[in-house]
């Protein structure tokens, strides 16, 4: 492999389809000089990265092929098995248990500012994001016991015993994660920026659409910046004609600075291909002072008081473009883009008849069969109470106590029978549904008495066959007997569509997430995540659904 005669390492800087085109035009000539070396572009993010990968496959037809699209996170990954280590991040159910066993053994004690809500259910996911931040942050075990010594220094021992707490909580999560074979994220770089000294990397390096960093992700920045492999940056902003940031994107300054120090001034910006009357535009509205004059704006400017007011308004617009440009392109770009302004979004355009495209995504929990899954085991935590139980048995996904039943289940007879007989929950399946009793002779030979008869044995035998197939859920000792207990519920007392169906696509979709999920559960180590007991291991589970996000569709 030879050395790629390639320049100084250059910045170049404009906005994002100034850069992208940049991009695209200089690529083929790297390829050409590259000497066998492969060309790795690192994006901020998987969703520019699937947006690149159809660019250049529409733009070079494979010519790109010695090109690598990875994010910061994914090129750690590579450098250090470059050098022979395989770093391993636990799945999501692992991490989420080796984060619950650091809570609980955090707050064994009861002492701390969080432990009246450590077991509730929106605490882990909440305290997973914090963890989240100090790591990209850099901010170790260490950090926070010199923030914790300068607070006792300052004679301020509350503030002091917060930070102790936030320290207690990173050091166990770190243990919790290692004991479970993995590393966190901020170990990984570490490790990662920490050998990077080490040759022999057969590749350069490109990074692409970054305007910030954290400092996690600087510290590998700055180690490829005094590396060599480094070729190019494209810092996505807009620059005034002096080459100057716009106000506009002082949010990017810092990440700026940084990097127009580190080039030393060797930074290229390609012409903004915005209409003048636009550019005045954007000028304006963060402009510190006043215009001088005022001229017509280049354009519409909408106003409506809500957000519903404003999808509105521009399905008008869009409606009006679409008649007078049929088969045209119109790119919609929302300010706020969550699935509660997408559906919005997607309900007026149809009002319009506007064709439109979602990527729908929901909790797993909500789906169907998951959703009737936790529905039982809070069923058997309460002891089957009437209505939950009901609707349990009422539903297609759950699989009947006989192969053929005797006759047809009624739930909806069953609804109002287990009523008028004052079921509540627990023994009254058993004693209260066995005390029905015929008014008379003949009324006890009546066809409606004997269907009624039929209806409670069978309602009886459904109950009955509901406890026996959760009665294991209580034995489970660890998590391992937890997701056998479950899978083995769901194999045996669950019936599935076996069709071309959208919900026969989306309940296996789900099944299979679920089914993941379980095999991941099953290798927590017990020594690393003691268990809590089937209470709260069944509470911690259903958070753990809750915040998994499945694609069900377009």
């Amino acid at each position: 492999m030879t050395d790629p005669a390639l320049p100084v390492s250059r910045l170049f800087a404009g906005t994002f389809p100034a850069i992208e085109e940049m991009l695209l035009s200089l690529l083929p000539g790297k390829l050409s000089r590259a000497g066998g070396w492969e060309q790795v572009l690192l994006v901020p993010s998987n969703e520019l990265r699937e947006h690149l990968l159809r660019r250049l496959a529409a733009r070079w037809e494979g010519a790109a092929a010695g090109v690598s699209i990875l994010t910061l996170y994914d090129f750690t990954l590579r450098l250090l098995k470059h050098r022979g280590i395989f770093p391993r991040e636990l799945p999501g159910a692992m991490m989420s248990a080796a984060l619950f066993a650091a809570v609980r053994e955090v707050y064994a004690d009861g002492r701390g500012d969080f432990a009246g809500i450590s077991g509730t259910p929106g605490f882990l996911p909440a305290l997973q994001r914090t963890l989240s931040d100090l790591e990209e942050g850099w901010l170790d075990a260490g950090s926070l016991r010199l923030a914790e010594r300068h607070a006792m220094e300052e004679g301020r021992p509350g503030k002091a015993a917060r930070w102790a707490e936030w320290r207690r909580l990173v050091e166990a999560m770190e243990r919790k994660v290692r004991a479970m074979g993995g590393m966190t994220r901020r170990r990984i770089f570490q490790e990662a920026v920490s050998g990077f000294e080490q040759p022999g990397y057969p590749f350069r390096v490109s990074l692409y659409g970054f305007y910030d960093f954290t400092r996690l992700q600087w510290t590998l920045v700055e180690a490829l910046l005094s590396s060599g492999l480094l070729d190019e940056v494209y810092f996505p902003g807009i620059f005034r004609p002096d080459g100057s940031l716009s106000p506009a994107c002082f949010f990017a300054a810092h990440a700026w600075d940084r990097l127009s120090r580190a080039f030393e001034g060797n930074v290229e910006i390609p012409s903004d291909a915005a209409p003048a009357g636009l550019c005045a535009v954007r000028e304006r509205i963060f402009s510190t002072v006043p215009p001088e004059t005022l001229a017509s704006p280049p354009v519409a400017v909408l106003s409506a008081p809500h957000e519903e007011g404003e999808a509105r308004l521009a399905a008008r617009q869009v409606r009006r473009w679409l008649d007078g440009h049929p088969g045209e392109e119109i790119l919609l770009v929302s300010r706020r883009l969550d699935e509660a302004a997408v559906s919005a979004w997607e309900r007026v355009a149809q009002e319009y008849g506007i064709p439109t495209v979602e990527r729908l995504t929901v909790p797993l929990s909500s789906v169907p069969p998951v959703r009737v899954l936790l529905q039982m085991l809070d069923a058997a935590k309460e002891d089957f109470p009437r209505r939950d139980t009901i609707d349990i048995l009422s539903s297609p996904y759950r699989r009947h106590a006989a192969a053929v039943p005797p006759a047809a289940p009624r739930p909806d007879l069953w609804d109002v029978w287990s009523r008028e007989l004052l079921v509540v929950s627990g023994k009254d399946w058993d004693t209260r549904l066995s005390r029905l009793r015929p008014r008379d002779p003949e009324e006890g030979e009546s066809p409606a008495w004997k269907e009624k008869e039929e209806q409670l044995k069978l309602l009886r035998a459904e109950v009955r066959a509901l406890r026996a197939s959760l009665a294991p859920v209580r034995k489970a000792e660890g998590q391992a007997g937890l997701a056998r207990t479950l899978r083995r519920i769901l194999v045996e007392n669950f019936r599935f569509l076996d069709d071309d169906s959208y919900e026969a696509e989306r309940d296996r979709r789900a099944l299979s997430a679920l089914f993941s999920l379980l095999d991941d559960i099953e290798r927590i180590p017990d020594r690393a995540a003691p268990w809590p007991g089937t209470v709260e291991a069944l509470t911690w589970f259903a958070g753990l659904l809750e915040g998994q996000r499945l694609f069900v569709g377009e």
